[in-house]
């Protein structure tokens, strides 16, 4: 990977396209963040539309992009999702085990941002009506300490750990049985790969990764952004929650590993390499 374009190569693949004037030619973009942003910088129309036109191909993490894309008759789309780290997440033997009448563990996994993209506003409102008899959360990521302070006022147990070397990453989800998945947008997140291959359902916001690996009422639920009416949902998911795990379990191999994701990688750009040359 390299700041500038090398001369001569065979396939230019670019992550941050919108930073570019012109796209080189027998290109590949990947579309890491979620289209529907209303951020300025990264706005579609404005910065990203007129660049994605130049590319050959437009690599997407997640079907709502791939979808966004094809209504704007950008057709020439392929689909490849983020990947988990096979070293770190090994695929369990079994489905998790609670003691029974244990408090549902409810995992938040993200670094907090000033803009509360998030979902911090949700959060707050959340922990107003959920039931801390039933409910405890875990939290994850730098600036954490400040929702758990919220979240401790509310009743509730929480434990935060604003670091965790990567290399345990897979003991946190053994600790969480829900995870919950509260960005306004997202691209990936990478931590859906990572719950879905250790067992653990997902609560979130039908949006990035989430729409393709969440069946509602199996793995997990969708959130409509309402809490008044996703109170339901999280009451089902605590009378629901070891049929829940059970099911997250079976479907723990839907995900790809990173050497999957890169051998998708490495055969896209052969069959664009050989359309160039025109090899048979």
């Amino acid at each position: 990977m390299s700041e500038k374009a090398i001369n001569n190569a065979d396939i230019y693949h670019y992550h941050r396209p919108h930073l570019e004037k012109k796209l080189m030619d027998n290109s590949v973009c990947t579309v890491h963040h979620d289209l529907e942003e209303t951020d300025p910088w990264l706005n579609y129309k404005e910065r990203f539309h007129d660049v994605y036109l130049q590319a050959k191909k437009i690599i997407c993490l997640n079907s709502n992009q791939e979808n966004f894309l094809k209504k704007l008759q950008l057709n020439n789309t392929k689909l490849i999702p983020h990947g988990y780290n096979e070293e770190v997440f090994l695929s369990n033997n079994n489905a998790k085990k609670r003691l029974p009448g244990e408090k549902v563990t409810l995992g938040l996994i993200s670094k907090r941002y000033g803009r509360k993209v998030k979902g911090e506003e949700y959060l707050y409102e959340l922990v107003k009506q959920l039931d801390n008899k039933k409910f405890k959360f875990l939290l994850v990521g730098s600036g954490r300490t400040q929702d758990a302070i919220v979240i401790r006022s509310m009743g509730f147990e929480v434990k935060v750990y604003e670091y965790v070397p990567y290399n345990i990453f897979s003991s946190l989800y053994d600790n969480i049985d829900i995870l919950l998945m509260l960005s306004l947008y997202e691209g990936g997140p990478a931590n859906i790969p990572e719950a879905v291959i250790t067992g653990t359902p997902i609560i979130g916001n039908n949006i990035g990764m989430v729409s393709d690996y969440v069946k509602p009422s199996m793995n997990g639920y969708f959130l409509s952004g309402s809490v008044q009416r996703d109170l339901e949902v999280f009451n089902n998911a605590y009378h629901s929650i070891d049929n829940l795990i059970n099911s997250a379990y079976l479907v723990r191999n839907t995900v790809i590993c990173w050497k999957d994701n890169i051998d998708m990688h490495f055969d896209l750009y052969n069959e664009m390499a050989s359309n160039t040359r025109g090899d048979s």
